[in-house]
C-alpha cells in the first residue's frame, strides 16, 4: 500500500507503518539501473564538452511593448480598437524571426495566412456588426496570436511530430483544440519543434534540429513541448497549445520560466495529435493543454479549447478561488530512490519560500506529507509502455498507429514478419528460411533492428549469426554513432525498453494497475474538493543538452500526475543563483483545475512570475 504520513511541526500525525511491497520485477529494476550507468558513462563526457566549449548566445532585445502584454489584455485592446490585430501579429512575427536563429524552435510558419486573418478580424471589429460585449462573449481571443506544437494538427502545416522523410505528413484539418481556438478568434501563426514522436524530455530531432533554452542556450528547454516553451518564454508568442503524456506541458514550462497546465483527462479533446494510440487507457494518461507567459491567460485559453461549453461552465475555470479557501499539502522530493536524484537545495528553498508565504500572508499552514513513491517511475513507465499501439521504431509497419485521423489505412504485417527488407512491399518474411535472405535484401539502416529484436520475437527463428554480412558489433557501433538509422536515440531507447517491458507478466501489470488505483485514491482522500498538492516540477533546473538521457528517471516527478489522472500546473516561482527558472507543480483532484489555476495566479503575484531571458544590449551609434 502507499504510505501517507502528514507531518506537522516535525511530528507524524497520520500514517501507516508497513512499507509498500515492491511490485516491479527485480530484473527490470537492475536492467534499468545498469542501462542508466552505461548511458551516464557515454553521455556525461559529451555534455561536459558541450558545456565548456559552446558559447552562450543571448537573445535580441525586445523592441515592442505589445510583446509584454497578456493574451487577455491584447484581446481587450483589439476589440476596443486600441490596437489592431494586424499590428500585434506583425510584432510577434518579427520577434519570432529575430529569435529563431538563436533558439531554433520553428518548424513551419503561416505568417501570410495569419496576417490575412488578422486583417479580417480588424475589419469585423471596425464594421460594428458586433458590440464589444458580444465580441468578448463570442470571440474572447479575437485577433490574438497563437502558437501550436507540431504534433498537434494545424491545417496545411507540418504534423510530423519531429520525424523525417518518408514520414512527411501535412495536416488535412485542424485538431479539435485548434478548431475551437480559431472559433474563439485566435490566430495560429507558427508550429513549433518537438522531439521525434514526442518521446523525449529534450527537444531534438533530425528534421528541425535541437531547440535551445532562452536563459542559457547551452541548456535544454525540456520536452516534448520545448519549442513552444522556448518561443513563449522569449516573447515570441503569448499563448500556445501543447500536449502531455509524461510532463511535456510542465517540464519545458519550468525550464523556460512560464506557466503550463495539464488538464483533467477528458475535458479537452485529444483528436488530431500525432502520435496517438488506440488503447482504452490512452486518454487517461494523455492530455492536450496550454502554455502561457502569464497565469491569467491559462483559464481563458483552456476554456476556449474545450468543445463542451456546458462542461466548461461547470468547471468555472475563469473564476478564481480565494487561496484562504484552499487546503495546501506539499512534498520536497519523492525519495530519492536508487535511480532518482534528490531535489536540489535551491528548489527545496523555493518550496519553503512558498510555504512560508502562505503562512505569513494568508495564515495558511501547509501540511508536509510523505507519500511513498518508491515505484512511481517504474509504475508510470511500465503502464504507459504496455498500452496497445504505442508507436515504436520497431513497429513492423512503422507509420501505423501514429494517428488514426491523419494516416491512411494500410494492412498489418503478419506476426512472423519484420519490416526491414527492400522487397515484397513494406515487409518481407524472415522466418525459418531467413538464413537464405541475401544481405542485399536488407536495408542497411534496419540491420541493427534485427540484433535488438530477434531475441524477443517469439516467431523470429533466425539467429543473427546466420544473416550474411551482418556483424552485431559493427551494427551496435553504428547504432550509437547515429550512422545507420533515421531516428534520434530517444525513440530507439524507448523501443528497446518497451521490448523488455512487454515481457513483464500480465499478473505483474495487473498488480501495478491496482497500485495505480491505490495512489490515486490516496490523493483523492487527501485533497478532497478543496485541496492542492505542491511538488517540485523536477529535482534540478534546466540541465545541459542531452543530460536527460541519464536523468530521465527524474521524470517521475511529472509522470506521477499522468498516472493519477490529476490536473496540474507548473508555476514559475523565481530563478536560482545562475538566473535559471525554478518551478513547482500545483496539483488537484479531477475536475478541480480551477484550484490549480487560482494558486498559479497567487504565486505569480507573490513571486513575480515570468522573468525576461537575458538579451544582448542593442548597438549604439555615436554622432
Amino acid at each position: 500500500m502507499f504510505i501517507l504520513k502528514v507531518v506537522y511541526n516535525g511530528h507524524r500525525v497520520l500514517g501507516n507503518e508497513p512499507k509498500s511491497e515492491m511490485l516491479v520485477p527485480a530484473k527490470f529494476q537492475y536492467a534499468l539501473l545498469g542501462g542508466l550507468k552505461v548511458l551516464t558513462a557515454l553521455v556525461w563526457p559529451i555534455t561536459k564538452v558541450i558545456s565548456y566549449t559552446t558559447s552562450q548566445k543571448k537573445l535580441p532585445p525586445l523592441k515592442n511593448e505589445l510583446l509584454l502584454l497578456s493574451a487577455k489584455e491584447l484581446a481587450r485592446l483589439i476589440r476596443t480598437k486600441k490596437v489592431k490585430s494586424e499590428e500585434v501579429l506583425k510584432a510577434y512575427i518579427t520577434r519570432a524571426q529575430e529569435i529563431n536563429p538563436v533558439l531554433n524552435f520553428m518548424v513551419e510558419d503561416r505568417f501570410v495566412l495569419a496576417l490575412e486573418e488578422a486583417r479580417a478580424a480588424d475589419t469585423l471589429i471596425a464594421s460594428g456588426a458586433k458590440t464589444e460585449a458580444e465580441l468578448e462573449a463570442e470571440l474572447p481571443l479575437l485577433g490574438v496570436p497563437l502558437s501550436v506544437k507540431e504534433s498537434i494538427s494545424v491545417k496545411g502545416m507540418s504534423n510530423n511530430a519531429g520525424r523525417t522523410a518518408p514520414f512527411s505528413n501535412v495536416a488535412n484539418e485542424d485538431a479539435e483544440t485548434v478548431r475551437c481556438l480559431k472559433l474563439a478568434g485566435a490566430i495560429p501563426f507558427i508550429v513549433t519543434n518537438t522531439p521525434e514522436l514526442c518521446m523525449n524530455w529534450e527537444t531534438t530531432n533530425w528534421a528541425t534540429g535541437t531547440t535551445n533554452n532562452p536563459y542559457d542556450t547551452r541548456r535544454t528547454p525540456g520536452g516534448s513541448s520545448g519549442g513552444e516553451a522556448a518561443l513563449i518564454s522569449s516573447a515570441g508568442s503569448v499563448i500556445g497549445v501543447v500536449s502531455d503524456i509524461g510532463g511535456s506541458s510542465r517540464l519545458p514550462a519550468m525550464f523556460c520560466g512560464i506557466f503550463g497546465h495539464k488538464p483533467t483527462p477528458g475535458i479537452i479533446s485529444i483528436d488530431g495529435h500525432m502520435p496517438s494510440a488506440r488503447d482504452k487507457q490512452w486518454h487517461k494518461f494523455f492530455s492536450i493543454g496550454g502554455m502561457s507567459r502569464y497565469s491569467e491567460d491559462l483559464p481563458l485559453l483552456l476554456k476556449c479549447m474545450m468543445t463542451d461549453k456546458t462542461l466548461a461552465d461547470k468547471l468555472r475555470l475563469d473564476e478564481m478561488e480565494p487561496v484562504k479557501n484552499i487546503k495546501f499539502y506539499y512534498m520536497e522530493n519523492d525519495g530519492p530512490t536508487i535511480i532518482n536524484n534528490d531535489t536540489h537545495i535551491e528548489i527545496k528553498e523555493a518550496m519553503r519560500k512558498v510555504v512560508n508565504y502562505l503562512d505569513v500572508k494568508h495564515g495558511i499552514k501547509a501540511q508536509k506529507v510523505n507519500i511513498s513513491m518508491d515505484d512511481a517511475f517504474a509504475l508510470a513507465l511500465i503502464l504507459m509502455a504496455r498500452m496497445e499501439n504505442i508507436p515504436s521504431v520497431f513497429d513492423r509497419e512503422e507509420s501505423s498507429a501514429l494517428s488514426e485521423s491523419t494516416q491512411p489505412s494500410r494492412p498489418h504485417a503478419p506476426d512472423h514478419c519484420v519490416g526491414v527488407t527492400k522487397n515484397n512491399g513494406p515487409w518481407a518474411v524472415l522466418g525459418p528460411n531467413a538464413a537464405d535472405t541475401p544481405d542485399s535484401a536488407i536495408e542497411p539502416e534496419f540491420k541493427w533492428k534485427l540484433i535488438i529484436t530477434q531475441s524477443s520475437e517469439k516467431n523470429f527463428e533466425m539467429s543473427i549469426r546466420t544473416v550474411p554480412g551482418v556483424s552485431p558489433l559493427e551494427e551496435v557501433k553504428k547504432f550509437f554513432s547515429y550512422l545507420t538509422y533515421k531516428y534520434t536515440i530517444s525513440p530507439v531507447l524507448f523501443a528497446m525498453l518497451k521490448k523488455g517491458i512487454d515481457q513483464i507478466s500480465k499478473d505483474s501489470v495487473r498488480a501495478l494497475y491496482e497500485k495505480k488505483q491505490e495512489l490515486t485514491k490516496t490523493f483523492e482522500d487527501l485533497l478532497g474538493g478543496d485541496g492542492v498538492f505542491l511538488y517540485p516540477s523536477f529535482p534540478n533546473v534546466a540541465h545541459f543538452h542531452y543530460q536527460i538521457y541519464y536523468l530521465f528517471p527524474n521524470s517521475s516527478y511529472l509522470a506521477l500526475f499522468n498516472v493519477t489522472e490529476m490536473p496540474v500546473t507548473n508555476c514559475m516561482v523565481g530563478v536560482n543563483s545562475q538566473g535559471l527558472p525554478i518551478g513547482i507543480q500545483v496539483a488537484a483532484n479531477k475536475f478541480q483545475d480551477r484550484l490549480c489555476l487560482s494558486v498559479a495566479r497567487e504565486l505569480e503575484t507573490a513571486f513575480g512570475g515570468w522573468v525576461q531571458p537575458p538579451c544582448y544590449e542593442p548597438a549604439t551609434t555615436t554622432a
